[in-house]
């Protein structure tokens, strides 16, 4: 069934007449029975509504943006800064537009955390995931049919398969929300191909609206969006500023990364995310800070640990006002602890976009917090992605943090002025204050480095600087700096020296390659060498 469904539906997509598809479109939200405050413009806001959800009042953004949707017939693409309470417009919308309303998750920790949220605001949800057994996944699927349950909650993979599919199929006038709508043209080309085929899903199922929501996107993230949904009507798009006033940015621009963290934790508050980019790495970051720190409590959290497993420390962590998260991007999205001070990226993201999710975890209580960013000068030699370098370059170099992140998401900070010299800036970063950690380990490496003019190689100079005799190592009481490093942490001095290493290479390379193009200029300039098909032949002369 499902198979000749998607034939016909991509034979019914060529159809050029899209205003004929959009009168249909409109005719099924009016036999669906919308409330007839859909439609009504300016839309007022229900204030029952509001208080069941349990706030005061609604901000002036979630209050701009449900205006938005419960006043058009339009698919709506939300972006909002973290923290603004997006999910709260969702849980209103699914409590005002009397349909049954799909909700789409990228990750299970977010949508477990939404379904915590949903269910104490006294609104039933039904699960659709993977992991569950058939007597789960049934009992969600008859409450569906049987209209218990006004919301679904469900994540991509899941949505696609054909048992989901045929039960959806069903409703009438459902709508389909995206929580975290920035992933599904980034991730959809990398790892999660089931993105990809959300339209062709969307098609089979009768929608009635589309609304996207997400707190990162630039205008190419939204058109990817919109290419993959393919959706017959309009898109309108609601854009609030990403820039979070109360964020501090700092870099820590260090030879070894290890040595960078342990100097952070010591002083900055807490609670602290710290994020990494493998699950190895989380592991054995968090037993070195177990290590080095011992009165911290220390967690661990990503996907490869079970359900019960990773809501235990979701749970430990949002209740506890001092602990240090150690986590991949599976807690990067969404999560709600409104008190984390401080955020930590041992290894930066592949993206602008990842590292403002990432880092808009912190402060969303609105008290002033810091993200900091750990780089390593030699990550510019062997990065590949293009997104990634210029995430690298923005903390290595010498421009406003803040304006740099803001301008690749296409917006335009408004600076203040600095001072004659540093012009303007966002006065809330390193480079805008003129502030830069002192890495003592680099400063170390180098003195040693400059005053035995490198005749050592990595090994022996690890082996001179922990104080250790060895053959490669003669006379060692001649050596400049020998054991100045004894009582470091061995793995800071291993890494710390390698880093040193792979700089010097990089920089005799670049200098040999200027001196040889400089010698050939100079030798041509001078009627040095004789000129040949492919250009000019420098003589050797011996």
């Amino acid at each position: 069934m499902i198979s000749h469904l998607f034939g016909h539906s991509r034979i019914f997509r060529t159809c050029d007449n899209s205003a004929f598809l959009s009168s249909i479109n409109g005719m099924c939200d009016f036999i669906c029975g919308e409330k007839e405050t859909l439609g009504k413009k300016p839309y007022e806001i229900d204030n029952h509504i509001v208080a069941r959800l349990g706030v005061p009042s609604l901000r002036p953004q979630q209050r701009q943006v449900l205006e938005k949707v419960m006043g058009c017939y339009d698919d709506v693409f939300a972006v909002l800064p973290t923290g603004a309470g997006k999910t709260l417009c969702f849980m209103y919308y699914a409590l005002a537009c009397g349909g049954v309303v799909v909700i789409v998750y990228p990750l299970l920790s977010l949508m477990n955390d939404q379904i915590r949220r949903f269910r104490k605001a006294g609104i039933d949800v039904a699960v659709l995931r993977g992991g569950q057994t058939k007597g789960q996944r049934a009992d969600a699927l008859s409450a569906i049919g049987s209209g218990r349950v006004k919301v679904v909650m469900t994540n991509p993979e899941t949505l696609m398969q054909e048992q989901v599919l045929n039960s959806l199929a069903k409703l009438t006038g459902a709508s389909v929300v995206f929580d975290e709508a920035h992933t599904i043209p980034q991730w959809g080309d990398t790892f999660r191909p089931a993105m990809l085929r959300l339209g062709d899903a969307l098609a089979l199922l009768d929608v009635k609206r589309v609304l996207a929501f997400t707190a990162t996107a630039n205008e190419e993230t939204i058109s990817g969006f919109a290419r993959i949904l393919h959706r017959p009507r309009s898109l309108t798009r609601l854009t609030f500023s990403s820039d979070r006033k109360n964020i501090e940015y700092r870099r820590a621009i260090a030879v070894s990364r290890m040595q960078a963290i342990a100097a952070i934790l010591a002083s900055c508050e807490r609670p602290c995310v710290v994020f990494c980019n493998s699950r190895t790495k989380v592991e054995a970051l968090g037993n070195f800070i177990r290590s080095k720190y011992p009165d911290y409590p220390v967690g661990c959290y990503h996907a490869g640990f079970g359900k019960k497993e990773r809501e235990r420390i979701e749970d430990w962590f949002r209740y506890s006002d001092d602990a240090v998260l150690v986590a991949t991007c599976a807690y990067g999205m969404g999560m709600d602890k409104s008190n984390i001070r401080t955020s930590i990226h041992f290894c930066l993201p592949d993206s602008v976009s990842a590292f403002l999710q990432e880092s808009g975890r912190i402060g969303r209580d609105g008290d002033p917090s810091v993200s900091w960013a750990i780089v390593k000068r030699s990550e510019m030699m062997f990065c590949k992605s293009e997104k990634r370098m210029f995430l690298l370059s923005t903390f290595l170099g010498g421009d406003c943090i803040r304006a740099t992140l803001l301008a690749e998401m296409g917006e335009r900070l408004e600076t203040i002025e600095l001072s004659e010299s540093k012009g303007r800036g966002c006065h809330s970063c390193d480079v805008c204050l003129n502030r830069r950690e002192k890495d003592a380990l680099g400063e170390m490496i180098a003195d040693f480095m400059r005053k035995t003019r490198c005749v050592f190689n990595e090994n022996a100079a690890i082996l001179a600087l922990i104080g250790t005799r060895s053959k490669v190592v003669p006379c060692s009481w001649l050596i400049p700096c020998f054991g100045a490093l004894k009582d470091i942490d061995r793995r800071m001095v291993f890494e710390g020296v390698h880093e040193a290493y792979l700089i010097r290479k990089s920089n005799r390379r670049h200098l040999r390659k200027r001196f040889s193009i400089l010698a050939k200029i100079c030798m041509i300039l001078n009627g040095v060498g004789k000129k040949n098909k492919i250009g000019y032949q420098v003589n050797n002369y011996g």
